[in-house]
C-alpha cells in the first residue's frame, strides 16, 4: 500500500492524517494537543503569556515535538509509516522561525536523539511570532505606506491586515522588542522559515528518498 501523509499545525495543536493512495480512504488520523500533551511549554493554548497583549509567540520546539508524538501515535496504532511516498504540510498562514542555518545545510538526523534537541541549537531565536501576533502592525503600516499604500499592495498580492507576523524584516521585530530580550538571535538569523514549512521540511528530511529530491541520509519514520 502507498499513503501520503498530510500535517496540519493549528494553534492548539498538530493534526496528522494518512491517507491511501490509491483508495483515497483515510487509513489513520492522530492529533496532538500542545496544552494537554506538552504541558511543559506553558502553551495552554498554543501560544506563551506575555504582559503586552499584542505579542503573541510560541516555542517552535514545541511544534517539533508534537511532530514526534503524532508519528509516534500512528506507529503505536500499527501504522507501517515506511509506506508514506508523499508528504504535506499546512496550518497557520504566518508563524515564522528564525534558524542560525537553512535547513538545507542541517545534514543527517542523529538516530535515538529526540528531534527537539537537534533542532534547538539551530533557533538564532527561541520564540516564533504567529498569526495572533499584532505588536509590528506600525512598522506593517509603514512599509505599506512606502511601497504605495494599501491598494497597491493589494493590487501587488500583499495583503496588509492589522495582525501581521512575519512583520516584514526581522529589523522591524528588533526595532519594536528592542529592551524586552525578543530581539535576541535576530542578528543571526540565518534562514527564515514558515512554521509549518519547518515541520514539512523536517518530515520530508526523516521520510527518506521517495518524493523528496533533496534527499538526506535520515531517521527513518518508520
Amino acid at each position: 500500500m502507498t499513503t501520503f501523509l498530510g500535517l496540519d499545525s493549528s494553534t492548539q495543536s498538530l493534526s496528522a492524517l494518512l491517507i491511501d493512495a490509491d483508495t483515497g480512504k483515510v487509513v489513520a488520523d492522530r492529533s496532538v494537543n500542545f496544552g494537554e500533551r506538552l504541558p511543559h511549554y506553558k502553551s495552554p493554548k498554543g501560544f506563551l503569556a506575555h504582559p503586552d497583549e499584542a505579542v503573541k509567540h510560541s516555542d517552535p520546539l514545541m511544534w517539533v515535538e508534537a511532530l514526534e508524538l503524532v508519528l509516534d501515535d500512528l506507529r503505536a496504532a500499527g501504522v507501517d509509516l515506511g509506506t508514506v511516498r508523499g508528504i504535506s504540510g499546512a496550518g497557520q498562514q504566518h508563524g515564522s522561525v528564525y534558524l542560525g542555518k537553512s535547513m538545507d545545510k542541517v545534514g543527517d538526523w542523529a538516530p535515538g536523539t529526540p528531534l527537539h534537541e537537534q533542532v534547538r541549537p539551530l533557533l538564532s531565536r527561541k520564540t516564533s511570532p504567529i498569526w495572533m501576533d499584532s505588536s509590528t502592525s506600525a512598522e506593517c503600516a509603514e512599509i505599506a505606506k512606502a511601497a504605495g499604500g494599501d491598494e497597491r499592495c493589494r493590487h501587488v498580492g500583499v495583503a496588509r491586515g492589522r495582525r501581521m507576523v512575519q512583520s516584514g524584516p526581522p529589523a522591524c521585530i528588533a526595532r519594536v522588542h528592542r529592551g524586552a530580550g525578543l530581539e535576541q538571535g535576530l542578528g543571526r538569523c540565518q534562514s527564515l522559515e514558515l512554521g509549518t514549512e519547518l515541520t514539512a521540511r523536517i518530515d520530508r528530511a526523516r521520510a527518506g528518498p521517495h518524493g523528496n529530491h533533496e534527499r538526506r541520509e535520515a531517521v527513518p519514520l518508520r
